[in-house]
């Protein structure tokens, strides 16, 4: 009920209508199959902040285009239950060899396994994902259609962009809400291989604990997090980027930091501030600047010290993202040598593919959506994914980037 309220507030919407909202989730399957898994979101790695209405808000929500993945990663299980020796509770995977005389029954969860001996009950979804997964089960015994392909951004786009018309994101600094929840869960979980991104520590440290395989994907930190203990792989976001381009300790630094900011606030408040008045500004400070950039924390990024980008990284990060370099650039991997410091244990994947178990990982280093310079980023993501995949066809692979790939 407190994310319904905050986001009534974000989408300013009176509070008035919190519980109508509240009665909303239980009147859509789809949507309250999002709802319970933005819960234990919350459960597990912390505070929800990201545009909570669309979250949240069921007419919102229409607008964001979730439910279709969800169907398709529905369909996705189904399909994938029924042609394998597996079955699933929604948490765990296990093999049905494993499950005396082929019974499955509930699971230790009390949640209902799906496998190729179960027939759970769709009724309670829409009638349209009903035929959508009845198609599935119908395809299964028969010649492979197209339901079974995977969707292409060139086939789906144009109905994304019709949804998100009239989509606004709303985001809030989770350290916002952060007084409104209180965390009675434990910290530590048992997952086999444990995924989480955009955490945005304040307080140096990882909000969970998990000894088995770690997928971090981005945005772990504003507060240089170190963890020498924590397996797995990463992949960079951007404030991986504006925690390692600063100077945290430096209270001189700070103060100038939060003058230099107010200061571009007011001027930008007033008339168009572009980049070139944005330039004006950082060169009248160019004094200050560079004697803050001639700290030893900065050496290896000596090639980068003069450019645009870099000093809005510093300054004003928030301004920086849409000039970041391409995922290609020297720069990441000198981000990349600077993380590894604090996780010895973690692959910083940059352009680069791990195995484990069977299964390549492979980490593309994009850590902003360039919706202006999507070209560019279409042809650094195919040389790369060419490159990384090359002949290997039958090897299951899993891409992972901070932001979207398409």
């Amino acid at each position: 009920m407190k994310y319904i309220t905050e986001s009534l507030t974000q989408s300013r919407k009176p509070k008035t209508l919190a519980k109508s909202y509240y009665d909303a989730i239980f009147s859509h399957p789809l949507f309250m199959i999002q709802i319970l898994g933005r819960m234990l979101q919350h459960d597990e790695t912390g505070l929800l902040s990201a545009n909570l209405p669309g979250k949240f808000l069921y007419d919102v929500n229409l607008n964001t285009g979730i439910t279709g993945y969800l169907v398709e990663f529905l369909k996705f299980i189904i399909e994938t239950t029924s042609e394998l020796p597996i079955a699933t509770d929604g948490e765990r995977v296990i093999p049905i060899e494993n499950v005396e005389n082929n019974e499955l029954t509930t699971s230790g969860y009390h949640h209902e396994y799906i496998s190729s001996y179960s027939k759970p009950n769709f009724n309670l979804l829409p009638n349209k994902t009903q035929n959508d997964i009845s198609e599935v089960l119908m395809t299964l015994d028969t010649e492979r259609v197209s339901v079974s392909k995977p969707m292409l951004h060139s086939q789906v786009g144009e109905e994304l962009k019709r949804l998100r018309k009239n989509y606004i994101a709303h985001s809030i600094s989770p350290s916002l809400l952060e007084p409104m929840f209180k965390n009675v869960l434990p910290t530590r979980n048992n997952n086999s291989i444990n995924v989480v991104s955009d955490i945005h520590s304040l307080n140096g440290k990882l909000p969970f604990e998990n000894d088995n395989f770690n997928i971090l994907v981005g945005d772990l930190s504003d507060s240089f997090v170190e963890n020498p203990s924590i397996n797995g792989l990463m992949v960079i976001g951007n404030h991986e980027l504006s925690d390692i381009i600063t100077l945290k300790n430096n209270e001189t630094f700070l103060k100038f930091q939060a003058e230099f900011q107010k200061e571009f606030k007011k001027k930008s408040s007033l008339n168009y501030f572009g980049v070139e008045e944005i330039k004006n500004l950082i060169n009248s400070y160019r004094i200050q600047f560079n004697e803050f950039l001639n700290d030893q924390d900065f050496d290896s990024f000596d090639e980068f010290k003069e450019l645009f980008w870099f000093w809005l990284l510093f300054i004003l990060p928030d301004e920086s993202w849409p000039y970041l370099p391409i995922g290609d650039s020297s720069f990441y991997e000198a981000i990349k040598s600077s993380i590894s410091k604090r996780f010895p244990n973690m692959a910083i994947l940059n352009n680069e593919a791990l195995y484990y178990h069977g299964v390549r990982y492979i980490g593309l280093t994009n850590p902003v959506s360039l919706i202006k310079r999507k070209l560019e980023v279409q042809k650094f993501m195919f040389t790369s994914l060419k490159n990384l995949l090359g002949t290997d066809y039958t090897t299951p692979t899993i891409i992972i980037s901070h932001a979207p790939l398409f």
